[in-house]
């Protein structure tokens, strides 16, 4: 009798533990799945703004020899040039595209407490933290460009009195303002291109943290621009789109392209 209630004692408490560490076990299991999850979310959110920054730098790369070209133009050469063609050319260099930014992630991830508690190491929290102040800070700085750049035109069109010059693209391109825009795109080019290096290196330092491999944040990321691509309209976009310059054209133009009669 005491023997079989012995028995009935251990079995009751094997049970115990086996369900209790099932339970656990499972538990863990998923909350592993759940900080691996939140890891390559985020850090896939930061390689695609790598690769928006990196359409930026192939834009640039263009612009920048087109506002090179400008700025080695004689003054005293504009008011001889061909308006309607330097028009084009202006308006090229000066159509600068915005930088994107999900923030899907950057919000689950900064405003949930339980997600930094699931993650579980600080310097992987704090340098993901860090990244993304970094790129609201660059996303905001070239909406800045952006802006200026697209201003001057219209700066100098509303107020042609103000500013030295024959004519308005002599105005315009002999502005300081205007040739420091100019000027940046170079700047700025090599900037992103600092970024880029500088995030993607921090990302491997935090896929070392909480143990991913490179592999599967790009499989991530690669996955997350396909199911972009597939829910897409396939309907063209209405609107009328100016074609883009060969910047290796500049090299051939004339280097006085004169107006008609001239």
């Amino acid at each position: 009798m005491l023997q079989d209630l012995v028995v009935d004692i251990i079995s009751m408490t094997i049970s115990i533990i086996i369900t209790f560490g099932t339970a656990s076990v499972a538990e863990r299991i998923q909350r592993n799945k759940a900080r691996k999850l939140t890891a390559i979310m985020v850090l896939s959110s930061i390689e695609s703004f790598c690769r928006n920054m990196e359409d930026q730098v192939d834009d640039l790369a263009r612009k920048d020899t087109i506002a090179t070209w400008l700025l080695h133009i004689p003054a005293d050469s504009i008011p001889l040039m061909d308006e309607q063609e330097l028009l084009t050319i202006v308006n090229e260099v000066q159509r600068l595209t915005v930088l994107m930014h999900d923030k899907t992630s950057e919000t689950i991830f900064s405003n949930n407490i339980g997600t930094w508690e699931n993650v579980g190491n600080f310097s992987f929290i704090d340098q993901v933290g860090q990244c993304f102040y970094g790129i609201n800070w660059i996303t905001d700085r070239w909406q800045q460009e952006v802006h200026d750049i697209a201003s001057h035109f219209d700066r100098i069109q509303e107020h042609p009195s103000e500013y030295p010059g024959d004519t308005f693209f002599q105005k315009y391109l002999t502005d300081m303002q205007v040739r420091g825009s100019l000027t940046n795109i170079h700047s700025m080019r090599n900037w992103f291109e600092r970024n880029i290096a500088a995030y993607r290196e921090n990302n491997r330092v935090n896929m070392k943290l909480i143990g991913l491999t490179e592999k599967e944040v790009m499989d991530f990321t690669d996955g997350l621009l396909k199911e972009v691509e597939t829910h897409s309209s396939d309907e063209p976009l209405q609107y009328t789109r100016h074609p883009r310059l060969d910047p290796d054209s500049l090299y051939t133009m004339p280097p006085l392209p004169r107006k008609q009669g001239k």
